[in-house]
């Protein structure tokens, strides 16, 4: 490198394919920098981007999945109010039913108690 050179011409040098080295123009030398940075922060910009593009669909496909949850949830009290509904209506039945059934029991016994004081009598 010639001593003439400036100092900032002689801290860029790049090796060439013969393994010297040479210098390098360094009038573009910002230009090329400041290329080489947006190049690597449109890189990670498409990287976070991509990221949040996966993050959103998952949300999304979460929230699908939490909505139908929350239907079957929904749908799974409204069959089990009914289930509670439809017990209480059959346990009135029943207990109607145990009425209705001692009652017929009282009456059949008070006809047999008739019978046999008119059979009695008879006699």
């Amino acid at each position: 490198m010639p001593a003439s050179a400036s100092a900032t011409s002689r801290l860029f040098v790049l090796p060439v394919a013969t393994r010297r080295w040479v210098l390098t123009d360094n009038k573009g030398i910002l230009f090329w920098v400041l290329s080489g940075m947006m190049a690597a922060l449109q890189s990670t910009w498409d990287q976070y981007e991509s990221c949040r593009t996966e993050r959103e669909q998952r949300l999304e496909m979460v929230s699908g999945e939490l909505a139908a949850v929350h239907q079957e949830l929904d749908q799974a009290r409204t069959w089990a109010n009914m289930d509670v509904l439809s017990i209480e209506h059959l346990l009135e039945e029943r207990n109607w039913l145990h009425g209705s059934v001692y009652s017929l029991r009282d009456e059949l016994g008070k006809a047999r108690w008739e019978r046999d004081c008119q059979v009695n009598r008879l006699r």
